[in-house]
């Protein structure tokens, strides 16, 4: 296999998301990685929002596509059932015609966080490589005052997964949690564009099973990170885990890992009660002052140098835009009945 690096700074680089969420925190997210760098922006809306295109528009980076019955029809003979099955479709949908050399596969809640040029470090990325790795940082907040805005707070560092290390570092809460993580720990990938005969993953490229080669090599991204702002408000994570523990698809498939099965059994037992979820809320999202200062003397705490509402500024849009948590909290009420119970 030939190995050859490209023209230093000539790599270009784009994003794909499937979202269904708030018209505030789509134009968060796309102004964030255009006003970074991103040269494309492909977002599917998993549902129609004329406020969210009006906002969109502004931002010359955005592909926008409304996943409306026609366009599943032709894509994939139908919509997919699982939001999973979505992803990866529209993720493929997006390789295919990406006008970009690397493409990163994420949410509308992770926001790259590049430490240096990001560009840089992917033109020289040998042939061979057809992904970059990224690895995470999770959002808790910080302190007894209530976050003000959907990006506040500082951000976990993985540490492993010894058990004793973890249960001295975090406490009565480590258990449910994956390296100190309340949420997903496996990160997300950049993927080689040109000739890719790959599959999207949600977390890392695949072969398809139809052929027959050997699996994709990659490498760990060391210029950027990813920031997981993981439950974005309180009542917004109280409402997505309560709905994961009275879903059997979450609760008794494999689309959970084992640390966020044991909080929806603790859900389970304590019959969702208001009590119990603001406890485990607090247990894995909010860290105390004593705590915090341990934390960031271990350097296992961050405090992110990205703004997200900075992109915002940059397109014109920080008027436009309430990044608050309240005017966030009742964006959700149509998709997450009962969510603003969980802010009282």
């Amino acid at each position: 296999m030939s190995m050859y690096y490209t023209e230093a700074g000539s790599a270009t680089w784009g994003t794909v998301c499937t979202a269904r969420e708030t018209p505030e925190l789509l134009a968060a997210f796309a102004a964030h990685h255009a006003a970074i760098g991103a040269s494309k922006v492909y977002l599917y809306l998993d549902e129609p929002s004329p406020r969210a295109l009006e906002l969109l528009a502004v931002i010359p980076a955005v592909d926008v596509t409304v996943c409306d019955q026609a366009y599943w029809a032709r894509v994939n003979n139908g919509r997919p059932r699982s939001q999973e099955g979505r992803q990866i479709v529209n993720a493929q949908d997006a390789l295919r015609r990406a006008e970009v050399d690397w493409l990163l596969h994420i949410d509308a809640d992770e926001f790259l966080s590049p430490q240096r040029d990001l560009s840089l470090e992917l033109s020289q990325v040998p042939s061979g490589i057809e992904y970059l790795h990224l690895e995470m940082r999770e959002r808790a907040f910080v302190g007894n005052r209530p976050p003000e805005t959907i990006f506040d707070g500082a951000f976990r560092v993985p540490i492993g997964q010894e058990q004793r290390v973890l249960r001295l570092i975090y406490g009565p809460g480590f258990g449910f949690t994956n390296g100190g993580f309340a949420g997903q720990t496996a990160g997300k990938s950049l993927v080689r564009v040109k000739d890719c005969d790959l599959l999207m993953g949600i977390h890392r490229p695949r072969v398809p099973s139809a052929q027959a080669r050997e699996r994709p090599m990659g490498l760990a991204c060391q210029s950027a990170v990813l920031l997981h702002f993981e439950g974005l408000t309180p009542a917004h994570w109280m409402a997505k885990i309560t709905r994961y523990s009275q879903t059997a698809r979450y609760s008794q498939g494999d689309l959970l890992g084992r640390h966020q099965k044991r909080q929806v059994n603790y859900l389970i037992r304590n019959n969702w009660s208001a009590e119990a979820l603001r406890k485990l809320h607090d247990l894995l999202k909010v860290i105390d002052e004593p705590t915090e200062t341990r934390l960031r003397g271990l350097g296992v705490l961050e405090t992110s140098s990205v703004n997200p509402s900075y992109g915002l500024r940059v397109f014109g849009l920080g008027a436009e835009v309430d990044l608050s948590v309240e005017c966030s909290d009742r964006g959700w009420v149509d998709w997450a009945p009962g969510i603003l119970s969980y802010a009282a």
